[in-house]
């Protein structure tokens, strides 16, 4: 449980640290915005690829990187990195030139509106599914995969499910202090619920798939439906 919560407490410690740093780059155009959050999620990289199997030796003692990506049930992931890659690059060299152009006119009114709309969702799709990969590394990969060798499934997907809620509720707060001044209660309370039930749904999934990518499925497709007390602005997977 001690390596659950080193492991948890710098891997939130690198995740504001990164978020803060993006901040002060990002939000600014669609074009910074992209460049500022590749920088933001690469930072992830030394933690979870590096320090975390070589330093902290989790979650099964010192590793290789093949061995500690088999561990985690990512062993897919070296194999599929050339063609991601590639196809990274291609959706990059589609979608730049387009976002060069929206960025540099934004202010001429014969650019149509939509140019814009299109650019910017496709940004806040790619920032929200390189959050929701990183999530499910640290909260099912290591943590669930760590809880599992401690603990009965249900057990394990309840305390996972609870982790996962209070850092939810920690990052609502932190990024949006109004629910605080404003007393809204309910609204915690019905948000708390609704994360709580989703976190299990994920943390059942992998330890049933034994893979991220349903539940990275899964996060990705809420953010096309309403949950209440959930939105796709506050909700931050996990």
């Amino acid at each position: 449980m001690i390596s659950i919560i080193i492991l948890l407490t710098l891997g939130m410690t690198n995740f504001f640290l990164s978020n803060f740093i993006y901040s002060l780059f990002g939000y600014t155009n669609s074009l910074i915005d992209l460049i500022s959050f590749i920088l933001f999620s690469f930072s992830f990289v030394p933690f979870f690829f590096f320090i975390v199997p070589k330093i902290l030796g989790l979650p099964n003692g010192k590793q290789s990187l093949d061995q500690y990506l088999v561990s985690i049930k990512l062993s897919w992931l070296k194999k599929s990195l050339k063609v991601l890659l590639w196809a990274t690059i291609g959706i990059l060299a589609i979608f730049i030139p387009n976002i060069i152009i929206a960025s540099i006119a934004r202010n001429y009114s014969y650019i149509p509106g939509d140019l814009i709309v299109i650019n910017e969702t496709f940004v806040y799709f790619i920032r929200m599914g390189a959050n929701y990969f990183w999530q499910e590394l640290l909260f099912r990969c290591l943590i669930l995969t760590m809880l599992l060798r401690i603990r009965k499934k249900s057990y394990a997907i309840l305390i996972n499910a609870s982790i996962s809620l209070l850092i939810n509720l920690l990052m609502q707060l932190t990024l949006n202090p109004y629910y605080i001044y404003s007393g809204q209660l309910e609204f915690l309370i019905l948000s708390s619920l609704s994360i709580f039930i989703i976190q299990s749904i994920l943390a059942f999934l992998f330890i049933k798939s034994k893979s991220i990518i349903p539940g990275f499925i899964v996060q990705l497709l809420l953010l096309f439906i309403y949950i209440p007390g959930v939105f796709p602005t506050t909700y931050y997977g996990g």
